[in-house]
């Protein structure tokens, strides 16, 4: 009898002690060491970091009450919890089974990356790596598959003139094919809203387009001209004259040369043998020279309807331009602005 009840005592205790565990076990796991606060901390997840390191971590950034009993818990449930390496972003009022939630599901702080309208991929490679979004290198390798444009029916070596500038957000290290695919959706997004027809078109007649804007891209700076500066284009192409764009021997001396940007363009520039050069070459380049925002975009895909054969730099500081059917009329305007800036 007196064994009964010393062991029925023992039972006793032991019901006390695991209902007490839980109890505690509980409130760690549903607490925060600040409930109140709105402060968030980048919390990184290292490749091959064991849980009970991440639990030790996380207890080292007081982001959880107790380490141990985030160990616990993983051992009583067996569940063997997987988390995503990477950066988070964890706010302090989260509870410690929030935070696990968050850290399985890979919910990750996201980068936000802007990127320029008018820029190469080469320069968005440097853009991306210096946010820690890819490794140096590796965009532009990923976006020397044109394989990605081929749902659009359109043939390409490279993802030049499709990788739409804008503010984007990813993850840290993410891969650099996911960022250009997306980049390309955003593009034909954004391309439905300007033409959306544009699917009436070959994909022959789309790049050309895209060549196009990626040169209208490079030579507008007020937006309102942009529409005239691709009808003069339209205008040369149509009279089998050579474009003439200046922005075509920038990307000669920048891109293929790897010189500075120039200042001023020299009639020697004008020489450089290139397919680019659309001084020495008629037609349209091979390939785009950037990558066009909508303004671009809309003035070549719903260009202005002009004879305007000619444009010449009107007001330097405010980037606006004079329009000109004819060449002595373009002559006068060009000597006008020689006279004025000599003037200043």
């Amino acid at each position: 009898m007196k064994m009964f009840r010393v062991l029925a005592a023992i039972l006793v205790l032991l019901f006390v002690i695991s209902i007490g565990t839980a109890v505690v076990l509980a409130f760690f796991l549903n607490s925060s060491p600040f409930p109140e606060s709105e402060e968030q901390v980048v919390f990184p997840v290292e490749e091959g970091a064991s849980f009970n390191i991440i639990a030790g971590d996380l207890e080292s950034a007081h982001l959880i009450r107790s380490g141990l009993f985030l160990k616990i818990f993983n051992k009583i449930t067996g569940s063997g919890i997987l988390i995503k390496k990477g950066s988070y972003n964890i706010s302090r009022n989260l509870t410690t089974l929030q935070i696990v939630r968050q850290l399985e599901e890979g919910k990750q702080k996201l980068l936000a990356v802007v990127i320029p309208e008018g820029i190469t991929s080469s320069r968005m490679d440097e853009i991306f790596a210096q946010a820690g979004v890819t490794a140096p290198g590796e965009f532009k390798a990923a976006v020397s598959n044109g394989a990605y444009l081929s749902r659009y029916g359109i043939e390409s070596d490279t993802l030049e003139g499709f990788l739409f500038p804008d503010t984007y957000s990813f993850q840290q290290n993410y891969p650099a094919e996911k960022v250009a695919s997306h980049m390309i959706d955003v593009f034909f997004h954004k391309l439905e809203k300007v033409y959306p027809d544009y699917s009436m078109l070959t994909g022959e007649q789309i790049y050309e387009k895209i060549v196009l804007s990626s040169i209208i891209e490079r030579e507008y700076r007020v937006p309102e001209e942009a529409s005239k500066m691709a009808s003069v284009f339209y205008n040369r192409i149509e009279h089998g004259w050579p474009l003439q764009s200046c922005a075509t021997i920038v990307y000669v001396i920048t891109e293929e040369q790897n010189r500075p940007h120039p200042d001023r363009i020299l009639f020697t520039d004008l020489e450089i043998e290139s397919e680019f050069n659309t001084y020495a070459n008629r037609g349209l380049p091979p390939a785009p020279i950037s990558n066009p925002g909508v303004v671009a975009l809309n003035a070549v895909f719903n260009p202005a309807r002009t004879d305007y054969m000619f444009f010449v730099v009107d007001d330097i500081d405010k980037g606006t331009h004079i329009f000109t059917k004819s060449l002595s009329d373009h002559n006068k305007a060009r000597a006008d602005y020689i006279s004025n800036f000599r003037s200043k």
